[in-house]
């Protein structure tokens, strides 16, 4: 994959908020989001990272490589197909929600 915009940004979210033990802090993937907005980010900060991730998505080949992405290069341990999404519906889905803020 090629190397995207902001790659530090998105590393330190997705290591930081789906890190390997994720799940024993929330209920699901939603919840790691909805703390992630309410811990008082600003909101030039909440675009940089929908840009970030809306880049992300964008120079994906395909979801396989986008999900091996967000483990191997990003330190996220959600994988979205776990769930029956695919990591670009996943993606867009926190894009969206990012972007409502």
């Amino acid at each position: 994959m090629a190397e995207f915009k902001d790659h530090q940004l998105l590393r330190d979210f997705f290591s930081a908020y789906y890190h390997e033990d994720w799940d024993a802090d929330h209920h699901d993937a939603a919840g790691v989001i909805r703390e992630y907005i309410n811990e008082g980010r600003n909101p030039s900060h909440l675009s940089a990272l929908a840009d970030a991730i809306a880049d992300l998505v964008r120079r994906a080949g395909n979801d396989v490589d986008l999900e091996d992405c967000l483990l191997r290069s990003l330190g996220c341990y959600y994988m979205p197909s776990s769930d029956g999404l695919s990591a670009s519906e996943w993606l867009t889905h926190i894009l969206q929600i990012l972007r409502q803020r």
